[in-house]
């Protein structure tokens, strides 16, 4: 969905309309596109997905085709084109596979366009021989990542659907012996953390209670009055948790703080700065930050001999549970355990799970940093994932609550990144968007404004309760709130609903 204020989806759309105009003027510029089996609107009505287009709209009975075990590496043209546009963005030189890097044979991609277009055709296999001249397998390497274009900031809710929303662009890759995740295409200057920035879940009694605990765990690693300095505390629910326990003296830094707690300063660390502390705390941060060894460096140059606390998502935990919508923009980049325990010498680090085993954490000491996460990060052993090829479930879980839908209006209890990106993913593919009634958030900030992707409005849950039916379907974004919703639904009076987790 891409916005007419969005320089990069802007200059994608003028590369397609180039390439098009190409491909119709001047079409030996494109004979090397032709390798690796270029698809889509305008292609040859001879080949072999035009004629099958043709047969469906004819009513055929049968389509004659080859016997269709010949492997080829299909690309549609709207793929063409972002590989080229990435790869001139880049600034690279050299040769390049413009590929999909995933051999399919001729007979999947028959019956796949015609599952698409819920045809009944069906496949006359081997009615055409096979030609001499053609070899049986040719794909190619990818050299280039699938890009896809996803808000910028989902927990930054727009205030009116016409108001400009930022779109970003995600390419994904992934270092092989870190099991380390990274966005290949974030620009940090697409992000910006202004007051309209909302990530704050201080409303829920759960997310409280997962608060309370770390602070609980940290109580166990040091003694009393102990100075601990949160870095990118964000709304400074962590630091006031801490002061008002009267155990640790704390200070917070985050440039987008806009409350008036004096221990609260409203700016980034630098590498200039030097602060006494015994333990430096990160909540969430690490996930945002580009080249995360470099980072904890300065930090180690900040904070010298402090331990540190890390606590960001698990990558294995998303990877587990299919949570296609917890690979958000403003993550750069998203931990195994593995990748997380070797971002310090093992013998200083001690690693558990949190919050339903969704969170990580470590706590070492930052004068115990490891090397060899830097020298695997810098290194060659890094390979593109799609979507699709991390998690092969987005089609079909879209599609099963569609059927649980049925004819009723779906909502979406959870306006934070979950729920946005399920939403930017549906409205994507438009499946499913069209049934969403609204977006369900606790937080007063958000309510009567608008998700980024999507265009859904955020109400209250309490417009929830009024407005829902008997055979509606409610989607919970985040499954660790799922008992917590559920009691309120249930205290409200509210029955014969139909209450799923994404």
């Amino acid at each position: 969905m891409p916005q007419p204020n969005n320089p990069y989806a802007l200059a994608k759309d003028t590369l397609r309309q180039q390439l098009e105009f190409l491909s119709k003027e001047h079409p030996f510029r494109l004979q090397w596109a032709r390798l690796f089996y270029m698809y889509g609107k305008g292609q040859n009505p001879k080949s072999v997905l035009s004629r099958l287009d043709t047969a469906i709209d004819n009513g055929d009975q049968t389509f004659n085709m080859s016997g269709g075990e010949q492997l080829r590496d299909y690309l549609p043209i709207e793929s063409v084109a972002q590989q080229l546009f990435d790869l001139y963005v880049s600034s690279r030189t050299g040769t390049y596979n413009i590929c999909s890097g995933n051999p399919t044979s001729v007979r999947l991609l028959v019956e796949k366009r015609i599952k698409d277009r819920c045809a009944s055709i069906k496949p006359n296999l081997g009615y055409y021989p096979y030609p001499d001249y053609e070899p049986v397998a040719f794909w190619g390497v990818r050299d280039i990542g699938e890009t896809v274009l996803l808000p910028a900031l989902p927990n930054a809710p727009i205030k009116s659907k016409t108001n400009p929303q930022s779109l970003a662009p995600m390419r994904l890759r992934l270092n092989g012996a870190l099991n380390f995740l990274e966005n290949d295409a974030f620009d940090p200057q697409l992000i910006d953390y202004t007051d309209d920035y909302e990530n704050s879940v201080a409303h829920s009694t759960k997310f409280k209670d997962h608060m309370r605990s770390v602070l609980s765990l940290l109580s166990t690693a040091l003694p009393k009055n102990s100075v601990i300095v949160e870095v990118g505390c964000g709304k400074g629910d962590f630091v006031e948790m801490i002061d008002q326990s009267g155990y640790f003296k704390v200070k917070g830094y985050d440039a987008s703080y806009d409350g008036s707690n004096k221990s609260i300063e409203k700016r980034y660390l630098n590498g200039s700065d030097r602060i006494d502390a015994d333990l430096v705390v990160l909540r969430h941060v690490l996930e945002h930050v580009p080249k995360p060894y470099d980072f904890l460096a300065m930090l180690k140059t900040i904070f010298g001999q402090a331990k540190i606390y890390i606590e960001v998502q698990s990558y294995d935990w998303i990877v587990a549970n299919k949570t296609f919508f917890d690979i958000t923009y403003e993550h750069v980049n998203y931990f195994s355990q593995r990748a997380l325990k070797q971002l310090f010498e093992p013998t200083t680090t001690q690693h558990g799970l949190l919050f339903d085993e969704q969170y990580q954490y470590v706590i070492s000491d930052l004068s115990s940093l490891n090397f060899a996460f830097k020298r695997q990060y810098e290194s060659n052993d890094w390979q593109f994932l799609s979507f699709n090829e991390l998690f092969p479930n987005i089609d079909g879980d879209i599609k099963h609550f569609e059927e649980q839908a049925r004819s009723g209006a779906v909502y979406m209890w959870g306006a934070a990144t979950k729920g946005c990106l399920f939403l930017a993913h549906c409205a994507i593919k438009n499946r499913l968007i069209d049934k969403v009634r609204f977006a369900v958030d606790q937080n007063p900030k958000k309510i009567g404004k608008y998700l980024p992707g999507s265009l859904i409005e955020i109400r209250s849950k309490e417009e929830f309760f009024r407005t829902a039916k008997p055979g509606d379907l409610l989607l919970i974004a985040n499954p660790a709130y799922k008992d917590e919703i559920v009691a309120q639904v249930g205290a409200s009076g509210l029955t014969d609903i139909t209450i799923q987790t994404l």
